[in-house]
């Protein structure tokens, strides 16, 4: 356990509050190191479905070299029939489909696991903190806006853990191990493939920002409209 009573520092300094996070999840490094190998072999897996469909398609349908990477010259020396290579490639898939299966389950239930326990100590930590704060402090906060703090914020941090920490990183994972064999299979069909990237990326971030400060926007403009009612 952390020791609650310690102080939190808050200079806006973004050094100071990696380390603090990282103090916080130091406990669990142990279940996200795991985490991290799941995804990754998870994407690994992930990028190696379509290969038993192109050994079938490849020495059942058609009778030709697989080019399957790592195993073409065992495959197309192998003095199997066309019935074995099929449920041969249909138990790969199998496998690849229960593998993935399970460490999907095993990275998402480690982490759902890690985000409460992370949340409740980064509470008590600042639960902590605001009662050593001074009574003017408090007098100069608004109604509510300490509770919010504490709920909907950190709910926020808990649910990044949870999900979007899920959807980055496997994500990336899986993209990097997809660029990897595109480009050993064939690097000029890869770079071909990839030329349009850069005008969606400058797309993207274009238009992120736009669309993310619509909210911030529309919120101000109901704030406002609430409070000149009041007025009247």
């Amino acid at each position: 356990m952390l020791n609650h009573s310690r102080r939190v520092s808050t200079k806006g300094n973004p050094r100071v509050w990696i380390r603090y996070f990282l103090s916080l999840l130091r406990p669990f490094r142990l279940h996200l190191s795991w985490a991290v190998v799941a995804m990754m072999l998870d994407a690994l897996l992930t990028a190696l479905r379509p290969w038993p469909l192109k050994v079938v398609i490849d020495r059942v349908l058609s009778q030709k070299q697989s080019q399957v990477p790592l195993l073409a010259g065992w495959l197309d020396h192998a003095s199997f029939d066309r019935m074995t290579i099929l449920f041969g490639a249909c138990a790969t898939s199998l496998l690849i489909a229960l593998s993935t299966g399970l460490l999907t389950y095993s990275f998402t239930r480690i982490l759902g696991e890690v985000g409460p326990r992370f949340v409740f100590q980064l509470r008590s930590d600042l639960f902590a903190h605001m009662q050593r704060l001074s009574l003017k402090f408090h007098d100069r906060q608004r109604v509510g806006d300490l509770i919010a703090r504490l709920t909907s914020d950190v709910q926020s941090i808990q649910d990044m853990i949870a999900n979007g920490t899920i959807l980055l990183f496997s994500n990336a994972c899986l993209l990097v191990g997809m660029l990897v064999l595109m480009f050993w299979l064939n690097w000029q069909f890869a770079l071909a493939a990839l030329s349009g990237a850069p005008l969606l990326f400058w797309t993207v971030f274009r238009y992120t920002g736009r669309v993310m400060a619509t909210p911030v926007r529309l919120w101000s403009v109901t704030v406002c409209l609430g409070l000149s009612r009041r007025k009247r």
